[in-house]
């Protein structure tokens, strides 16, 4: 059963480190220590961009970098979702 997740991200605007890789990472992070369950189905690009007010294509280039990992797959038409299975 997909869950949908809350993705507890927090941006430091502070930081020398752009917000797209910090939203990357804090993905990435979530996913390996199991915060983010594998299965999970991501909030929207829209959804979350807007909750961490951002841009659209900051989101999605995240979602895409992390597609190219292996971590997410999306699927037209249901949403991003965590892989039940990493990479090789």
């Amino acid at each position: 059963m997909d869950r949908d997740a809350r993705l507890p991200l927090a941006l430091d605007r502070s930081l020398p480190l752009p917000v797209g890789v910090q939203i990357r990472g804090q993905i990435q992070y979530g996913v390996t220590t199991g915060d983010i369950p594998r299965g999970t189905r991501l909030p929207s690009v829209r959804e979350l961009a807007g909750a961490l007010e951002v841009s659209v294509a900051t989101v999605a280039q995240a979602y895409r970098e992390l597609g190219e990992q292996g971590l997410l797959k999306s699927r037209p038409g249901l949403g991003t979702f965590v892989v039940a299975r990493p990479a090789p």
